[in-house]
């Protein structure tokens, strides 16, 4: 008998009943291909007796959910959440639970997995619905859908533009926190460091020229201040150049690309200025961010060394 006048038609609702059958671990769900949606087995008296009606769902069990932890885990750049990912994910017990502890320490992070996983269980339905029309001899499911790396799906959310960051003198503190945390114990270096690099001092930084310095500031959809990039344009020379002081991510939003995305509109913005080069100062969590600068057409200057004197015997 043929099937092509009973073939059931995939749309967005049907995707989405599909998918939350597939991940039902309590109940053995089936479609009914008939009316077009997804019932419990128990529902129905007996299976066998119109097999062309009820279909099994696209296959899905723990170990293609720990398959897809582990590729969302090794696309993800967030660094301290990456690793703590790893660690859960070779811990042996419990790793669907621990995952989504972590990921519960990690908003952001924990949006773009929700996001990561629609997106690779839909393509999953997809794929089994085509094998199926291909098999009736049924138009295929056009959807339409560009599969999407992970650090931009939840790039766009962000606004980035120019403006005074009134809560600037925390984000300082925060970043020197940051130095400080990778010279343990030596806190008073760490603070020097700090202020000899940046050129501030708290009683001469709003006697400077206001025109001369240069805030963008990355914020979430609620207005929460994500990141910034601060920096100040000097000419020497009879050269207008530009230099990014401090770029940062607060950690909860790292792995989304917002650092790239925000060095990318601080360079435009400074270059619209009259800048003709940019210097970047690279610290701390910022190590991490620097492996591809040189990609984007950065060439290193410099490394800072530490020797600290011997003790004496």
């Amino acid at each position: 008998m043929s099937t092509a006048g009973k073939f059931f038609k995939l749309d967005e609702e049907l995707i989405d009943q599909i998918v939350f059958g597939m991940e039902n671990q309590e109940m053995d769900m089936i479609l009914d291909s008939r009316e077009a949606m997804v019932i419990s087995s128990e529902e129905v008296e007996d299976l066998d007796e119109d097999p062309e009606r009820y279909l099994d769902l696209p296959g899905w069990g723990p170990s293609d959910g720990f398959m897809l932890m582990e590729q969302f885990t090794a696309g993800l750049h967030n660094p301290a959440c990456r690793q703590q990912l790893r660690e859960a994910l070779s811990s042996g017990r419990g790793v669907f639970r621990k995952f989504k502890e972590i990921l519960g320490a990690f908003p952001p992070v924990k949006e773009l997995w929700h996001s990561f996983k629609a997106a690779r269980m839909r393509s999953a339905v997809v794929e089994w619905y085509n094998s199926l029309a291909d098999a009736a001899e049924m138009a295929r499911y056009d959807e339409n859908y560009e599969e999407t790396e992970i650090d931009d799906l939840a790039l766009s959310d962000f606004t980035i533009e120019e403006e005074v960051l009134t809560d600037l003198p925390a984000m300082l503190e925060a970043e020197k926190m940051n130095l400080c945390a990778n010279l343990p114990g030596n806190e008073a270096l760490a603070e020097l460091l700090f202020e000899l690099r940046r050129g501030l001092k708290s009683k001469k930084t709003t006697a400077t020229v206001a025109g001369e310095f240069l805030y963008l500031s990355a914020r979430a959809p609620d207005g929460q201040l994500a990141g910034f990039a601060y920096g100040q344009l000097a000419s020497a020379g009879g050269t207008r150049n530009a230099v990014c002081r401090l770029l940062r991510v607060e950690e909860s939003w790292r792995g989304l690309g917002l650092g790239s995305e925000l060095l990318e509109k601080f360079s435009v913005a400074a270059f619209n200025r009259g800048a003709q080069k940019l210097i970047l100062e690279v610290s701390g969590s910022g190590l991490d961010f620097s492996i591809n600068l040189e990609e984007r057409g950065f060439v290193q200057l410099s490394t800072v060394y530490l020797l600290e004197k011997p003790k004496l015997r």
